[in-house]
């Protein structure tokens, strides 16, 4: 009868066997595996490395767009042309030199602002564009930019497409005082177009949205005006 111990120990050792044969694959092909670690390494620091470098951008475009903002303040509550031209210049520049970071975001949406109360539309809407053109998410702020642009087209007499934005407004929008403001605004394009009857359907939508005595006093006055 046979050792069963011998027996075993000449039979060949599965594990054994696997292991010399990736030991064997391994030294075959040690310089492909090894180009290959270092590749992935060299991608991991790569990923890594451009996140650090993501940061460092964002917050040096953070820092700058304070700065505009600080400077903006400074200019005074009466903000005109010439007040406001130092902050708009750094507003222009934190957008030329970060363009794809939050900030830039942000200034693009501050200089629909400013642009609109310093009555340059032209400049405003290009700003209000260009934020939500470049802008991801349903954030408030979208909300604001399509009521800046439906303030500014309308500033323009372009009343078709300042309802246009304030229905694209009211789309995004979350609040039901933002609503009211909002449909009050179209009613008072509406009355410019001449259109009294979509002029009181708005005013009644923002008079449901209002809890403000002021402001339901005169939109009840717009609505008897219209009637």
């Amino acid at each position: 009868m046979n050792n069963p111990k011998k027996q075993d120990l000449e039979k060949p050792d599965l594990l054994q066997e696997k292991t010399a044969a990736l030991l064997e694959f391994v030294m075959r092909n040690r310089k492909a595996l090894l180009a290959g670690t270092a590749a992935l390494v060299l991608l991991i620091l790569g990923a890594g490395g451009w996140y650090m470098y993501s940061l460092g951008v964002e917050a040096e475009a953070q820092k700058a767009y304070s700065q505009a903002m600080q400077v903006l303040r400074m200019s005074g509550p009466e903000i005109t042309a010439e007040t406001a031209g130092p902050a708009l210049t750094m507003y222009e520049e934190v957008i030329r030199k970060y363009p794809g970071t939050d900030a830039a975001a942000f200034a693009r949406y501050d200089l629909g602002n400013i642009y609109y109360r310093i009555g340059d539309y032209d400049k405003s809407i290009r700003s209000y564009t260009e934020f939500l053109n470049k802008s991801s998410g349903g954030d408030d702020l979208k909300t604001f930019a399509y009521a800046g642009l439906g303030y500014s087209y309308g500033a323009k007499k372009e009343y078709a497409r300042a309802i246009e934005s304030f229905e694209e407004s009211l789309r995004t929008v979350k609040g039901s005082s933002m609503t009211g403001m909002i449909y009050g605004s179209m009613g008072d394009v509406y009355v410019e177009m001449g259109k009294p009857a979509e002029a009181a359907e708005s005013y009644r939508k923002a008079l449901e949205q209002k809890n403000d005595p002021f402001m339901e006093t005169l939109l009840r006055r717009k609505l008897s005006e219209t009637g």
